[in-house]
C-alpha cells in the first residue's frame, strides 16, 4: 500500500525537480522545456523499475542523448 507524499515531501520533490531540469538545461544547453519531459521519462524509467505493477518503458535513444549532450 502506497502512503501519498507530505506537503513537505511534495515541496522538496518539486523542488529537487526543478534543481535537476535547471541544472541539465544549463550543462545541455537546451531550454528547460526540452529538458523537462526528459527529466520526467527518466525519473518514470527509474520509479517503475522499483515498483511490481508499473510497467517499465525504456528511455528513446533520441532521449538518453539529449540528456548526455
Amino acid at each position: 500500500m502506497r502512503k501519498p507524499l507530505s506537503f513537505r515531501e511534495k515541496r522538496m520533490l518539486e523542488r529537487a525537480r526543478y534543481l535537476v531540469i535547471s541544472e541539465l538545461s544549463t550543462v545541455c544547453r537546451k531550454s528547460e522545456c526540452v529538458v523537462e519531459p526528459l527529466v520526467d521519462d527518466a525519473l518514470r524509467q527509474s520509479c517503475s523499475k522499483h515498483t511490481l505493477t508499473a510497467p517499465s518503458r525504456p528511455l528513446s535513444r533520441s532521449s538518453r542523448a539529449a540528456i548526455a549532450h
